[in-house]
């Protein structure tokens, strides 16, 4: 006949703290990267965290990171060069608004 043993559930693990301040190590062109993703972030600088973003950009100046092709990217695919230009953003919601049953951002 077939024998069952019956052991506790282990207990959950602890939860970690909260995070109060990430240090982010980055190459000179990871931050410049970083810089040109911060300047397509759209939305209120005050009602919404385009003001985070904001504050990440001038952090970011502040040790010496402008890069030279702002909004120009050179690019060369099959012995053609050009720039790409970009008018897309990321578009943060003012906080009120987060969670709201509203599609209008969406792009399908």
């Amino acid at each position: 006949m077939a024998q069952a043993t019956r052991y506790p559930a282990p207990p959950p693990p602890p939860k970690a703290p909260p995070i109060k301040r990430v240090t982010l190590d980055l190459s000179a062109e990871e931050a410049e990267a970083l810089y040109i993703i911060t300047r397509h972030i759209g939305g209120d600088p005050v009602k919404s965290r385009r003001g985070l973003i904001d504050n990440i950009r001038e952090a970011l100046k502040a040790v010496g990171v402008k890069p030279e092709s702002q909004g120009r990217h050179p690019f060369e695919k099959d012995g053609t060069s050009g720039y790409i230009t970009s008018r897309s953003n990321i578009t943060f919601l003012d906080d009120d608004q987060v969670g709201k049953d509203d599609n209008r951002y969406d792009n399908p």
